[in-house]
């Protein structure tokens, strides 16, 4: 047993603030009867100790209630309400009621209560109680004769920090705890009178002694919590994104031949933003994956014209199922002036000078006038076919498909081959390679 400290950090407590009453018979200074009224004013001194944090209504434990029972009849005399100041720091307040108790009998029955809102109000989470009198200036005094002081009927004998505790990196929010009597009973304790420490991680959280904790990385810490001389066993906070939804945004693109990665959205409950750490993201293609060739970190390259539906997971959250559109690839001009767009890209055998390739084409002009299509072979790099055209196949792959923009000086230039080309017409051919021999 102890002082008031268990439930509200309070040192001592003496007396109580302006009570009135009314009575009658005989007076005196000390305990037990007397014949003739006394009369008198009830002197209260509180004494509040330090708190590891400021109360902010409606906290747990912020007022006391004191009531002063007669004796004769277990009638209440006077009740009075202290509510603490919202600081932390040790104080002390002393009230001289401006009202007077008239009695006969000057033995008395003080009971005080604690509560977890301020004004008296919410649970009661502590009580006490001591036969009292009052000195000649309105002091209480016990039975000692010396000014009384009380002891509540619980203290702490179990502190607990539950285990399951996370915090999202760059929020910041108040422990959890738990403290029981030596019944097991819960005791609740006002938060401001419990101090934390932390044991180790300080690279994933920082803690404040009043118990704000704020997420640094995502990691694990450990910490510690002591009230009423009680400390805790260690316990585990985990430090993670804190991530409640993931998204893969609609109408991404990517083109044949180009790398590039997926926008992902996490966020958190309250819609705030995650910042995904680099490797924190998965993404898998769950269906059209010849389409593309996808890392697990988001990083997708396009092979082919088509569609791919893809999902992301951030910290165990998948997205839904989102489309990823695969177009066809950028324009690529090489030094000589040809253009060529990837269609399709393959691990076939790649062409090569010398070699023999079968070809399925269609030619048009840039108006897309067709002039030609169909089917043929040809030696690579033996001047069979026009330039453009040599040039534009001999770096694919069988399987490979590409858009090839051939300029006149590559093509037939003033020399068409039929008068379906005009003169200095700049061809576009789709090629796809089928063989190499």
């Amino acid at each position: 047993m102890r002082k008031f400290i268990a439930m509200l950090a309070i040192a001592t407590l003496f007396s109580l603030l302006a009570i009135t009453l009314q009575g009658c018979g005989g007076g005196g200074d000390g305990g037990g009867g007397s014949s003739s009224p006394s009369e008198r004013p009830v002197k209260t001194t509180l004494n509040w100790s330090a708190r590891s944090k400021v109360i902010y209504a409606p906290g747990s434990a912020q007022s006391v209630k004191f009531t002063l029972l007669s004796h004769q009849d277990n009638s209440a005399v006077g009740a009075v309400i202290f509510n603490r100041k919202p600081e932390p720091a040790e104080y002390a307040e002393t009230v001289t009621s401006s009202n007077t108790i008239r009695f006969t009998d000057n033995s008395f029955l003080a009971k005080v209560d604690f509560y977890t809102d301020k004004d008296a109000r919410g649970a009661v989470v502590a009580t006490a109680q001591q036969n009292v009198s009052l000195a000649s200036d309105g002091t209480l005094l016990g039975t000692n004769g010396q000014s009384a002081s009380f002891t509540v009927n619980k203290r702490v004998a179990f502190l607990e920090i539950p285990a399951g505790q996370t915090i999202p990196v760059g929020d910041t929010t108040n422990l959890r705890f738990l403290a029981r009597a030596s019944d097991y009973t819960t005791i609740a304790l006002s938060d401001g009178s419990v101090f934390f420490k932390l044991v180790s991680g300080a690279t994933a959280l920082s803690l404040e002694p009043n118990g704000l904790a704020t997420g640094k990385a995502t990691g694990a810490a450990t910490i510690q919590a002591s009230a009423d001389g009680i400390e805790s066993e260690n316990a585990q906070v985990n430090v993670n994104l804190g991530v409640a939804t993931v998204e893969v945004p609609a109408g991404q693109s990517v083109g044949v031949g180009e790398n590039k990665t997926l926008t992902v959205i996490a966020k958190k409950a309250n819609g705030g933003v995650v910042d995904i750490p680099a490797g924190g993201v998965s993404v898998v293609a769950t269906e059209g994956k010849e389409h593309v060739t996808l890392s697990s970190n988001g990083a997708i390259s396009g092979l082919g014209i088509g569609t791919t539906k893809v999902t992301a997971t951030v910290s165990g959250v998948t997205s839904a199922v989102s489309d990823v559109t695969i177009t066809i690839g950028p324009e690529i001009k090489s030094s000589t002036g040809l253009k060529y767009r990837e269609m399709k890209l393959t691990n076939g055998t790649p062409a090569a000078n010398g070699k023999t390739a079968t070809v399925k084409y269609r030619g048009t002009l840039t108006d897309g006038t067709e002039f030609d299509a169909g089917t043929f072979d040809f030696k690579l790099g033996a001047g069979q076919v026009v330039k453009g055209f040599d040039e534009g196949v001999v770096s694919m792959k069988v399987g490979g498909q590409r858009l090839l923009t051939i300029p006149p000086d590559l093509a037939y230039g003033e020399n068409p081959s039929t008068d379906k080309i005009p003169v200095n017409a700049t061809l576009v051919f789709d090629v796809t390679l089928i063989a190499i021999k």
